[in-house]
């Protein structure tokens, strides 16, 4: 019986944060060893922010799309709250459904609370790039650091955040 291939789920709300994911994606697609997978929410599926999920239709990974935003969405902290809330009973669903053998998340927004803390539950292990990276004023930092405690492998930009992130 052949060993099947590990599935790897990367999770973008954003074009910034897809962009670091790309290269990455491709390399693993070249070795052949793994499913990839793909789960593009918030702004990806906005047609205020373009719906940039048509950009990634060429990569070789299978697509999920989890809509967590409204049409509506004007960016204050009550619609941010929301968006979370929505794409973490979403995420559930479509992590129950992929069953990944790894997240990989990337950053400090919100939304990665929406498939990371479900990951968490389920015991799947998640890969985070970017912790320990500082940025000031702003919930981008206590969200970095919680992703960062909770993830199990950790890819840093630099000496000083990795100095950070063992803090």
């Amino acid at each position: 019986m052949k060993n099947k291939k590990p599935k790897i789920l990367f999770y973008s709300g954003k074009r910034g944060g897809i962009n670091h994911f790309i290269p990455i994606i491709n390399k693993l697609e070249i070795s052949n060893k793994f499913n990839l997978n793909l789960l593009l929410s918030d702004m990806h599926l906005s047609k205020k922010f373009g719906l940039t999920h048509k950009n990634y239709k060429k990569l070789k990974v299978n697509i999920y799309k989890s809509n967590t935003i409204n049409q509506n969405y004007d960016g204050s902290k009550f619609e941010r709250a929301l968006s979370v809330s929505i794409g973490m009973k979403k995420n559930i669903m479509l992590l129950k459904k992929i069953n990944p053998d790894l997240l990989v998340v990337l950053g400090d927004r919100a939304e990665l609370y929406s498939v990371s803390v479900p990951a968490l539950i389920f015991n799947i292990p998640i890969a985070h790039f970017y912790g320990g990276d500082l940025t000031q004023g702003c919930t981008d930092e206590p969200t970095r650091h919680s992703i960062s405690m909770i993830a199990n492998f950790h890819f840093v930009s630099n000496l000083k955040s990795k100095e950070n992130l063992k803090k």
